[in-house]
């Protein structure tokens, strides 16, 4: 297993502050062969759920051979199922000239080019959702601190009968 430096936590959490760019990680799960496992789990629980906050990136020429995604104004919406389809598109490979098509919540049909398009699904209550698992899962992430109710999470800082809560003030940064 990898280990995530403090450091380098350090240096993810500074982007993350920042609202100019998005941050997408990639192999955070410490046991891979887990990930199906849960994905099966948010897929059994949330399914069928459409979920209205799902970004979405569209890919732009800006010279002859560079490309680079630029963030579409508001959030798309579909079911659970069909964003965990897309990614299972996405991990396959060869996603030129592959096709994506899904339903958003008001029922409208969405088909997009793969390569052009990606999609980035945010503000899943983990806790409140998945609280069965949750538990079983949470020690495989590297980065434990930017899940929901982790120790950089925002709602940390919101008043609780008047008190900032008091795991917020404290350093999560292991060294």
């Amino acid at each position: 297993m990898n280990v995530v430096t403090c450091n380098e936590k350090l240096y993810l959490g500074k982007l993350m502050e920042r609202d100019d760019i998005t941050v997408v990680c990639e192999g955070l799960f410490s046991q891979l062969e887990r990930v199906k496992d849960f994905l099966d789990v948010v897929d059994h629980a949330l399914g069928n759920e459409p979920h209205n906050k799902i970004r979405k990136f569209v890919r732009m020429k800006e010279a002859d051979d560079f490309y680079r995604y630029s963030e579409c104004e508001g959030y798309m919406s579909m079911k659970v199922s069909d964003y965990l389809r897309y990614l299972n598109m996405h991990q396959a490979g060869g996603s030129h000239n592959k096709r994506f098509t899904f339903v958003d919540a008001e029922g409208k049909s969405h088909t997009i080019k793969m390569e052009d398009t990606v999609y980035y699904l945010t503000d899943v209550d983990m806790p409140k959702v998945l609280h069965e698992v949750e538990e079983q899962y949470w020690w495989t992430f590297k980065i434990q601190e930017i899940l929901p109710a982790g120790a950089w999470c925002m709602m940390n800082h919101v008043r609780i009968h008047g008190v900032v809560n008091e795991m917020a003030m404290k350093c999560a940064i292991d060294n």
